[in-house]
């Protein structure tokens, strides 16, 4: 339950019911990860998606301007918000490393259940796919105002 009342606080589960955050919560996995620790590396591939519990993540990609493989900052991200979206909406490999600021927690959703559960009921399917996309298109105008 308390795991319930701290998502229903975060934009990505805005106006969602318990009943459907519950059966999220199934199909999920709570991680801490420890300062500097790779959580997602770029070019992998799965398709979870992921929401910070608590903490900050930054999000590289490899900067293709030099050629010495260094890692380029593209977002800091925290409590409350999604990574790994690209992947899980488009099934292709990871565009991004993503490292953790300091301990921090996140859920993380299986891909493959969530999108069979997104399939099952409709309207918790538009709910979170639309919150969903308010969230990438905050993020893309926060990227186009740096």
């Amino acid at each position: 339950m308390e795991l319930i009342n701290k998502l229903i606080n975060f934009e990505l589960f805005k106006e969602i019911n318990k009943y459907d955050l519950e059966k999220l919560i199934e199909i999920s996995s709570i991680h801490k990860y420890k300062d500097q620790s790779i959580i997602i590396a770029e070019n992998s591939i799965d398709f979870d998606l992921y929401t910070i519990l608590n903490g900050k993540v930054e999000v590289s990609i490899t900067d293709s301007a030099s050629n010495n493989g260094n890692q380029r900052i593209v977002a800091t991200l925290s409590t409350g918000e999604q990574f790994g979206e690209i992947t899980f909406l488009e099934g292709v490999s990871r565009s991004a490393q993503v490292t953790a600021i300091g301990d921090m927690h996140v859920i993380q959703f299986d891909g493959g259940k969530l999108h069979e559960l997104l399939h099952s009921n409709y309207r918790f399917g538009f709910v979170f796919m639309k919150n969903l996309a308010s969230a990438l298109a905050v993020k893309m105008r926060r990227a186009n105002s740096n």
